[in-house]
């Protein structure tokens, strides 16, 4: 009887312990979605010297850094003329490596034999007409800033602005400008040097798709962050 008297205490006060808390789930670390096609055709895509499908194919990678300087194809033996990726949100991007210098406009026009395009597009940059940056844009542009202090420092950068082709032509080169130094502004307060950034308003000059459909227009409107590789 006393053994059981000494032994309910013990359970009573086990009992009344706080539970120990569960250790917490390991983030993951290939947090961005990355697809990824080839132009002008359907090619291999190689990631970190390994082959992962035939284009389209999506990938789950860490880092944009990572992404940009591990990407090649099967049949390129000139390699990729222009590599572009294309933010959707801060978790999602689409890429596209242009293997043909013919369809890269934006190398031709900064006359760079190589380059390395960040697309953001209108759905995350800018309200319509306006140069003001969307607070969703900001955070994506600093963590730019980062990657760009980390991994480029010490190359030219390029802040290209363009627009549709609705409205006056003039009009559309000057929010092209306008846009593009609003981006400017932001990544020159997170301590891109400036002398390092070119400033550039292309207005409706360089589409990426047609104009006459809104959904064209709207991938029309963009900002570009360029690099010469």
């Amino acid at each position: 009887m006393k053994n059981i008297l000494l032994v309910l205490p013990l359970i009573f006060l086990a009992a009344c312990q706080k539970p120990v808390p569960l250790e917490p789930e390991p983030v993951a670390e290939d947090s961005i979605s990355a697809t990824v096609h080839t132009l002008p055709h359907s090619e291999g895509v190689i990631y970190k010297g390994k082959m992962v499908g035939q284009a389209p194919v999506t990938l789950k990678v860490s880092s944009l850094d990572q992404l940009a300087n591990n990407l090649s194809t099967t049949n390129s033996p000139d390699g990729t003329v222009e590599q572009r990726i294309r933010h959707l949100a801060d978790d999602k991007v689409v890429v596209t490596l242009v293997l043909d210098k013919t369809l890269s406009k934006m190398a031709t026009a900064l006359n760079l034999k190589k380059i390395l395009v960040f697309d953001y597009g209108d759905e995350i940059t800018f309200e319509f007409n306006k140069s003001d940056l969307k607070p969703v844009f900001k955070a994506l542009l600093l963590n730019q800033a980062d990657l760009l202090k980390k991994h480029f420092n010490g190359i030219d950068i390029y802040i290209c602005g363009h627009s549709d082709s609705v409205g006056r032509p003039e009009r559309n080169l000057e929010l092209s400008m306008d846009r593009a130094k609003s981006v400017f502004d932001v990544l020159l307060d997170a301590g891109i040097p400036k002398e390092s950034m070119k400033v550039q308003g292309f207005g409706s000059d360089y589409p990426l798709d047609s104009n006459d459909t809104e959904a064209g227009r709207a991938r029309n409107r963009r900002i570009e962050i360029i690099l010469g590789r």
